[in-house]
């Protein structure tokens, strides 16, 4: 099957740190490459995938990079969009038989309605699938994100630290692991980028400022490469993922936040890392409260188990948080195999003529 990957022009696919949806796509890549498939990937310059031939998007944005590669569409059995624009369903308008198929990373749909009456979108998880069919009412099938679980390094015993790591904005929560650390005395790293800190002007520097200020229990860490951020979950006590459902910040009042899909919790998982969270999204889909980690209602709930935490050198607090299970289940439901199959089932009823 002759398969378009199209990715988007903001990283490098996979990325060099800060990427999870660059990331999703050159493991698909790779899945499909592995696979037999003859697969293009259309990315950001610099992008490599062992197998794969990479299309360079050297638009400006991402209608520029479409305008240009619009014409090379006809030669795909599939097309699959992961860009935030979807540009491909113009295109689709006049060849009404292409075969599009998209994959949105975000946690609400990114129009009032669908881009075509069969738009073949696909779900990241049931969560954020149940947003678009409520949305659009249409049909929305989910594949979970995969990752390389063989790549994560595997550690039973843990380090003295609880890891936060995820984009720095306010509904991440890196706020709220700062004031944790400090509440309970935990120490707890904080790491993850931003795209310039541009949607939330001075969010990095007021959480840095509540590192210093800390006690010495929060530590700032900042952007960390791939390979960092893999040693840093290994070696965690837990990971700290304190979503928040509506979150304000002075500067630029409330934000609203239903985590998709949660790539940082499934790459814990690989290190044999519990999750520490909230019920966001599609949370409850990733860990079970007490098999995978702990689902916390409220601020109150996350201050009691980080206490917790922090009162032994591994994880083993409870019989029923078992590192190797951790593993075992990222492997089961969250490796790339299982989602290129998951992807390959779609592309055959599409290239079927059956549209969802």
């Amino acid at each position: 099957m002759k398969v378009a990957l199209i990715s988007t022009n903001i990283l490098s696919t996979p990325p060099e740190d800060y990427g999870g949806l660059e990331l999703v796509v050159a493991l698909l890549a790779r899945g499909l490459v592995e696979r037999g498939h003859d697969v293009t990937v259309f990315a950001k310059k610099g992008s490599h995938v062992d197998g794969a031939t990479i299309r360079e998007l050297r638009g400006a944005n991402d209608l520029e990079s479409y305008k240009e590669y619009a014409p090379e569409l006809a030669e795909f059995d599939v097309v699959h969009t992961h860009g935030w624009l979807k540009a491909e369903y113009f295109w689709k308008r006049g060849h009404p038989d292409a075969r599009i198929m998209a994959t949105h990373h975000g946690m609400q749909p990114p129009s009032a309605t669908p881009p075509s009456p069969k738009p073949c979108w696909v779900g990241i998880s049931k969560s954020q699938a149940f947003i678009f069919e409520e949305s659009w009412s249409v049909h929305v099938p989910h594949v979970y994100n995969g990752i390389d679980v063989e790549s994560y390094p595997f550690r039973e015993r843990k380090e003295d630290y609880v890891l936060f790591l995820s984009r720095m904005m306010p509904a991440k929560g890196a706020h709220v692991a700062a004031w944790l650390a400090e509440r309970t005395g935990t120490r707890v790293l904080i790491a993850g980028g931003s795209f310039g800190d541009t949607n939330y002007p001075g969010y990095v520097d007021a959480v840095k400022k509540m590192c210093e200020e800390s006690k010495g229990h929060a530590e700032w860490v900042g952007v960390v490469s791939h390979e960092k951020k893999k040693e840093l979950l290994a070696g965690a006590r837990a990971l700290l993922s304190p979503l928040i459902t509506h979150a304000r910040w002075p500067a630029y009042g409330d934000s609203f936040w239903w985590e998709p899909f949660g790539l940082h919790l499934v790459e814990a998982l690989a290190c044999g890392t519990p999750v520490l969270t909230t019920y966001n999204g599609a949370t409850p889909e990733i860990v079970e409260d007490g098999l995978q980690g702990w689902l916390c209602p409220g601020l109150r709930d996350l201050e009691a188990k980080m206490t917790d935490l922090g009162r032994g050198p591994t994880i083993l607090h409870s019989p029923t948080v078992i590192a190797q299970e951790l593993r075992s289940h990222a492997e089961h439901l969250f490796s790339y195999g299982a989602m290129t199959e998951g992807y390959l089932e779609l592309y055959e009823r599409l290239r079927s003529g059956q549209e969802w």
